[in-house]
């Protein structure tokens, strides 16, 4: 993968730079290698615990994204997955001790050999210099057999933002640095976080994922920096997976009591996805543990590992009712999304489609046509846009957003619903308001709307006669999606199917008929030698040329199923 940097062997710098540049309250030290607090002037520390956390880079926001008032006071950074050296660490020691005016220093370290043994070396000697200093480990990964990993210990994950949090908050309040050890303690024997990866990551001076995860599956427990997790399967749910996961979160935490739900986008996610997995590890909390209860959510980007395509789900135990007050503390860093309380079960307010017609909003007339007749339409029209579905996002991917095939797909189950339900008024006028509005309603995009302005217009004009409506409705579509003929879209098959519906008049039979439906497909077939002047194809121009307007091709596929019913018809 290719990644926008200017040098991409000194990422870490370039960040860093680009970061205090940004950032008054932030100043770099130490070539960009050490981020500190450059506000102590409107928020002096006097006397306070320093906080000093760090790693290899990969993990934006964590942690220089961190560094404020109630967070850390300065973060150390290496470069991408590589711990910074002891020297640096040393450098961000001293600067909080004797520029900041700090009591005492303790280092938040994420559990990996680099960063024990670096941020490790550095407090000794800080130590030997007479300076007050301390180290706590964050290992809150449990998604690895423990007997696996006995020696080296749990690998620090997301949790560790959650640390930097309330340790933040509890030093911003002037604790002593023995009594905020103690509650670093705490919260690592109640902090549990399990992660699932859809894709590995790359690291910019190669360019490269070392690890390839096949299309539609995942990888539980995949490290921060590419490591192998505990095993790969077939992605069949998004359920599924937060299960998964909240199974083996349950197994360390137990499932009772109160706790915080942190939810770590990974980096690859997009803001849907990650609302939708909180949204679904909330409701299983729910619907699972029902003794456990979610009193506090963070979710965001925290920890992320580059451009991985995955995320974490971290339980902290509330074990402590003071944790809660020093979560919700405010704080002066960005990269904090802030903590929310959980409410119930979403009631969503249900809209009533009791008296949807109105006396006067479309006068009941069946336009020659009975609603048996109808429903068979709408039935056969149903069964054409599924059928189609997979063209229709062709074409659509083409030259516009790629979601056509999905939106009739919705249309043709609407189209059966109302072909099928027994609720269905007997006027087919009624019918076809009622389905105009559902229509838009569903299908959403472009195409709700139009279909919904065309049949709700048909079904208005309807007591005038077929091809009266017919007329009206078109001149409503043009209106609503400021098209004109030649334009290139739906309007180009409209127009022709009631200039031939003006001239038949209600003369049909077999050879009329299929000139008709002749007519719809040629007029959709032309359409691919015409530059788009309306919707997004329209941004394509010149290069649209070749391909067939897809929302033409619906309309001529529709248009030739009803052709194709009526021969049936006047046949028999």
């Amino acid at each position: 993968m290719k990644f926008l940097l200017k040098d991409s062997q000194h990422a870490a710098r370039e960040y860093a730079e680009a970061l205090v540049r940004a950032n008054s309250n932030l100043k770099a030290l130490e070539g960009g290698a050490v981020i500190v607090r450059n506000d102590v002037k409107t928020h002096e520390i006097n006397g306070n615990v320093a906080l000093i956390s760090g790693g290899g880079s990969g993990h934006e926001p964590a942690h220089a994204g961190y560094v404020g008032s109630g967070g850390l006071t300065a973060a150390v950074l290496g470069e991408v997955f590589t711990s910074p050296p002891t020297d640096n660490v040393l450098c961000a020691i001293r600067y909080c001790v004797n520029c900041l005016g700090a009591s005492g220093v303790l280092l938040i370290v994420k559990n990996y050999t680099g960063d024990r043994l670096n941020f490790g070396l550095a407090a000794s000697i800080a130590q030997a210099e007479g300076i007050m200093v301390e180290m706590t480990l964050v290992g809150d990964d449990c998604s690895l057999p423990v007997s696996s990993i006995s020696k080296v210990g749990r690998r620090g994950l997301a949790g560790t933002v959650l640390v930097h949090k309330i340790l933040g908050a509890q030093a911003c309040l002037g604790a002593h640095l023995s009594d905020i050890v103690k509650t670093a303690e705490a919260i690592g024997s109640s902090l549990w976080t399990v992660g699932v990866s859809f894709s590995s990551c790359s690291i910019p001076a190669i360019e490269k994922s070392s690890l390839l995860i096949k299309d539609g599956h995942y990888e539980f427990g995949l490290g921060i920096h590419g490591e192998k997790g505990r095993n790969v399967a077939l992605l069949s749910s998004l359920q599924s997976v937060v299960n998964e996961m909240l199974r083996q979160l349950v197994s360390c935490s137990g499932d009772e009591g109160l706790v915080c739900l942190l939810v770590n986008n990974l980096g690859g996610l997009t803001q849907m996805e990650e609302a939708a997995i909180t949204g679904c590890a909330l409701e299983e909390i729910e619907r699972l543990y029902p003794a456990m209860r979610t009193e506090r959510l963070v979710s965001g980007r925290l920890l992320t590992s580059m451009e991985m395509k995955g995320f974490s789900l971290t339980l902290l135990s509330i074990a402590d009712q003071e944790w809660l007050k020093l979560l919700d503390q405010p704080v002066s860093f960005s990269a904090w999304p802030g903590t929310f309380q959980v409410g119930s079960s979403p009631s969503m307010l249900q809209p009533s489609y009791q008296n949807e017609v109105k006396t006067g909003a479309c006068a009941p007339c069946s336009g020659g046509i009975d609603a048996t007749l109808l429903q068979g339409v709408l039935f056969s029209i149903a069964g054409v846009l599924r059928e189609n579905a997979s063209k229709y996002q062709e074409l659509d991917s083409l030259v516009g957003d790629g979601d056509l095939g999905e939106s009739m797909e919705r249309a043709s189950i609407v189209l059966l619903e109302f072909s099928k339900s027994m609720q269905t008024p007997a006027d087919p006028g009624t019918t076809l308001f009622l389905l105009g509005k559902r229509l838009a309603k569903e299908i959403g995009g472009s195409s709700g709307p139009l279909y919904g302005v065309l049949l709700v217009t048909l079904a208005q004009h309807l007591p005038q006669g077929w091809a009266q409506a017919a007329r009206a409705s078109l001149r409503a579509v043009m209106k609503l999606g400021n098209a004109d003929v030649g334009d290139c879209s739906m309007v180009d098959v409209l127009e022709p199917a009631v200039r031939f519906m003006e001239h038949h008049g209600g003369s049909l039979d077999d050879d009329i008929l299929t000139n008709f439906k002749n007519q719809v497909l040629k007029a959709a077939e032309e359409t691919a030698s015409m530059i788009p002047q309306v919707g997004r194809s329209a941004y394509v121009g010149e290069r649209a040329k070749g391909v067939r307007d897809p929302g033409a091709v619906v309309a001529a596929d529709w248009l030739a199923c009803i052709a194709e019913i009526l021969k049936r018809r006047v046949s028999t």
